[in-house]
């Protein structure tokens, strides 16, 4: 089946883009009532690489994110970001405009069960809105629920996180993910990662032009993976330097024949995707 339009799906994807979208790492729960934690980053990357659509350019973007977490004390936390992206080229102006062509913010209620000794369990759930303001035929109210799940512990960190759209459209979306931190001398840290996405029967539709075949896996599919590593340099007391190489791979056998059908620039089913940037924490 052939893809529709480029405007039409890049106009549905805007709507979860998250692949660059920050997700809060703050010890969640440990701060005294009231306490506010951030991150602000700016990141360069050479491609795009949605978490709930795949890769959505090959070309270089620049990405800026505000993370935040207020905590609670004993009754846990509240956290949430916002992200906006922009094109550092051309050549899909014809989709949406080059500067800050999308907007995405979440805030989320959490709290953190400790399991055992360096064993915590934080949940957080909440509404997520994107504001797609760059794309000149996009329907702006764009929202659902977003919800976040991590067990953290000092051997392999496991976690997914679920985003369901409820305006303009149904549809839903679970990224399982794993990681592992390694501590360095100089204030280096490396984190190795993998994680793949699980698309319900609608996005799944939207993003390649048919629902999965043979009803698919729990009425939807595994589509796409990213495995890669993730840096962090501490250069000063609240300012770092991060830096990411991956690999994003499409999985699925009918998605990766709708990607080959594609006459989309961007339209690859194996990828690398590499970032840059610096972060100031307070």
């Amino acid at each position: 089946m052939k893809y529709r339009s480029v405007i039409f799906k890049a106009v549905l994807t805007a709507s979860a883009a998250a692949a660059l979208a920050p997700q809060p790492s703050f010890a969640a729960g440990e701060a005294g009532f009231g306490e506010l934690r951030g991150k602000a980053k700016a990141e360069f990357a050479s491609a795009y690489r949605s978490t709930s659509s795949g890769l959505l350019d090959t070309c270089p973007v620049a990405t800026q994110s505000l993370d935040w977490n207020l905590s609670l004390a004993g009754c846990g936390y509240l956290e949430g970001y916002f992200w906006t992206i922009s094109s550092l080229h051309n050549r899909q102006r014809e989709q949406h405009r080059v500067l800050f062509y999308d907007f995405e913010t979440s805030i989320r209620y959490g709290y953190p069960v400790r399991i055992a000794e360096g064993v915590k369990l934080s949940t957080s759930v909440g509404p997520y809105f994107d504001l797609p303001f760059g794309y000149p035929r996009a329907h702006m109210k764009c929202w659902g629920t977003y919800a976040v799940q991590r067990l953290d512990n000092p051997w392999l960190v496991p976690y997914w996180k679920g985003l369901w759209i409820v305006e303009p459209t149904r549809r839903g979306r679970v990224c399982f993910g794993v990681e592992k931190k390694f501590g360095l001398p100089g204030g280096l840290s490396l984190t190795p990662f993998a994680e793949t996405t699980w698309m319900d029967k609608r996005r799944f539709d939207r993003r390649y032009g048919a629902e999965p075949e043979k009803g698919g896996l729990l009425g939807g599919a595994f589509a796409v993976t990213l495995i890669g590593v993730q840096a962090k340099w501490a250069v000063g007391d609240n300012v770092s330097i991060t830096a990411m190489a991956a690999m994003c791979d499409t999985v699925n056998r009918q998605a990766r024949q709708a990607t080959r059908r594609s006459d989309a620039y961007y339209a690859k089913n194996d990828w690398p995707v590499f970032r840059l940037g610096v972060e100031y924490g307070f």
